[in-house]
């Protein structure tokens, strides 16, 4: 905090607290959940004011493994932070697009970015031998409104981890490469929600039906997606589905054929994880991460580390890319590595 009797440099820096403090009762994500609305410029600002709860002296527990629990919380606090999910649950109108159009567009958007993208890093995880839990973490930060149904998607990103760990692996790659799969989920839940134009109480047991009596070679890949949807629930689909209202989709050929795919710009928003080690001797780590794609101007850039005892921080943030800077209080005494995972966003997106 800043002192204002203090005639110094202008001000002179503070810590937050003045002695330790006793760690709240309830998760970041626990009910009840409130929402804040704040210009989108001021996110960085405040995100790098929530990193003062990430100081380990901030915290009054009896235990190292309460110290390490509450400071996993703070990291789990600033990637929701990050996430830039609109409070309201109804997607966002964009002009000029019909009701048939925006159940076209999430439509695609849940096919692809939330099923295509979660069975993916599954498949990721298990060839690198990353646990359910971190796999978990991953895909929480990664998909904007998970946060907000964290309890529905940890019940089904585990089921689906499992389903495809203890299936045939091959499968899972063969669809995750075939258009034409990700092409007829899109069309089975747009021929469900094209009416309402989003997915909703009322329509998520036809979303249900239509995804389970797809027909494809691969019958456990479609049971693993059907048991995912279900174990998302319809709560877990509204609360998912809102930046898909930005996607676009060509569902025209839908009533006989397949969609043909997103035909618009991007989308506004990247994630990603990097393993990084701390060498013996030193404190910290620093490097560049890159893009997969460029953005259209500087995105917001938040990033978590899984070890709470070290800081994530990123810097320097340009179209393409930022510094990652991963620290330690001290200096290690062994080489440490641990994975950050980094999530970055358009101003102003949700």
């Amino acid at each position: 905090m800043w002192d204002p009797q203090d005639h110094g440099e202008w001000f002179s820096q503070r810590p937050s607290f003045r002695e330790p403090v006793t760690p709240p009762g309830a998760a970041p994500c626990d009910a009840p959940l409130v929402c804040i609305s704040v210009n989108a410029l001021w996110v960085p600002y405040i995100l790098g004011a929530l990193t003062q709860l990430a100081q380990p002296s901030t915290w009054k527990v009896d235990t190292e493994d309460a110290r390490h629990e509450v400071l996993g919380q703070v990291q789990d606090l600033i990637a929701n932070m990050g996430e830039l999910v609109s409070c309201n649950s109804t997607p966002p109108a964009i002009a000029g697009v019909s009701t048939s159009q925006q159940g076209c567009n999430i439509a695609g958007y849940l096919a692809n970015f939330v099923i295509k993208d979660s069975m993916q890093k599954a498949v990721d995880s298990i060839n690198s031998n990353i646990s359910v839990l971190q796999y978990g973490v991953t895909i929480i930060g990664a998909i904007p409104g998970a946060g907000l149904v964290v309890n529905f998607a940890i019940a089904a990103l585990y089921g689906l981890y499992k389903a495809i760990s203890s299936g045939s692996l091959t499968d899972y790659t063969d669809a995750l490469s075939d258009e034409t799969l990700w092409s007829k989920v899109t069309c089975a839940i747009f021929n469900a929600i094209s009416t309402d134009g989003q997915v909703t109480e009322g329509n998520f047991s036809t979303v249900q039906g239509n995804i389970a009596a797809i027909s494809y070679t691969h019958g456990d890949v479609i049971s693993a997606i059907s048991d995912y949807i279900d174990s998302l629930g319809a709560s877990g689909l509204e609360a998912l589905q809102n930046t898909g209202a930005m996607a676009v989709y060509d569902c025209s050929s839908c009533g006989t054929g397949v969609s043909t795919g997103p035909t618009g710009p991007a989308l506004t928003r990247q994630a990603g994880s990097v393993s990084t080690t701390i060498l013996a001797g030193t404190g910290s780590i620093t490097g560049t991460v890159v893009f997969s794609e460029p953005f259209t101007i500087a995105p917001i850039v938040t990033v978590m580390c899984e070890d709470p005892v070290l800081i994530a921080s990123g810097d320097d943030i340009t179209e393409s890319q930022f510094t990652l800077t991963v620290s330690a209080a001290v200096d290690v005494d062994a080489d440490t590595t641990s994975t950050v995972t980094w999530i970055a966003v358009l101003p102003g997106a949700s």
